[in-house]
């Protein structure tokens, strides 16, 4: 639609589009993928993936029904085709977002982990897994003040520990621990933490290292164990 107003620059936005179009078929596989997992509760990937696709086929065949008879509508007026465009536009930006919404994910991801542990700290009730699909950011949660993530988990060993001395210091604290974290860097500014994993850290240890981490970042709560 915007080839016209393109001129001599439409190989640099037929480019930027088929960019930002890979971009987007990245993140849908991989989300894809993740949803296919949760659906398949009884290791029945391969059918959840054969009932997902006929209705991405039916949809599809729909569209390309509507949108023959939209192009035919609306071909001699430009301003027709670019309000359907915003309108349908925003009828799937909606219909996304209440799909998403309607996701029932009983799993933890670092956005959600700080959404519990914001609560946990005020003493208010935890979320359940209906009430935390409602709460937790789609769009742009980077943007979304305290969801800026200055927290990595899972560091280079000799990144975070060029001296021993400092190793050896941090292991006493975190004895019997599976996990370490420390500043990123020695700047009294830099607020960022690391957490460094060891051998053998499972899934509780990774949970306990983040709640560690943001419990000394937010100084409300001493270091846990």
């Amino acid at each position: 639609m915007l080839a016209p107003l393109a001129g001599d620059y439409f190989i640099y936005v037929a480019c930027i589009a088929t960019v930002c179009k890979a971009l987007c078929g990245v993140a849908a596989g991989a989300t894809k993928a993740a949803l296919t997992g949760h659906f398949a509760l009884n290791n029945n990937s391969a059918d959840v993936q054969a009932k997902e696709t006929s209705q991405e086929t039916f949809v599809t065949l729909i569209g390309l029904v509507l949108g023959s008879f939209l192009a035919s509508y609306t071909t001699d007026s430009p301003f027709q085709a670019w309000g359907w465009f915003l309108v349908l536009t925003v009828i799937h930006m909606i219909s996304n977002t209440k799909g998403v919404r309607c996701l029932r994910i009983p799993s933890l991801s670092q956005t959600r982990f700080r959404i519990l542990f914001d609560r946990y700290i005020i003493d208010k009730p935890l979320l359940s897994v209906e009430e935390m699909s409602v709460v937790e950011p789609i769009f742009l949660p980077l943007l979304e003040g305290f969801y800026k993530e200055d927290i990595e988990i899972g560091s280079n060993f000799l990144d975070c520990f060029p001296h021993k001395s400092e190793w050896m210091r941090l292991r006493a604290i975190y004895k019997g621990e599976r996990y370490i974290v420390k500043k990123k860097s020695q700047n009294m500014r830099d607020k960022r933490l690391t957490v460094i994993l060891l051998a053998g850290a499972s899934d509780i240890d990774i949970s306990k290292s983040y709640f560690n981490a943001l419990s000394l970042r937010s100084q409300f709560l001493p270091i846990t164990k």
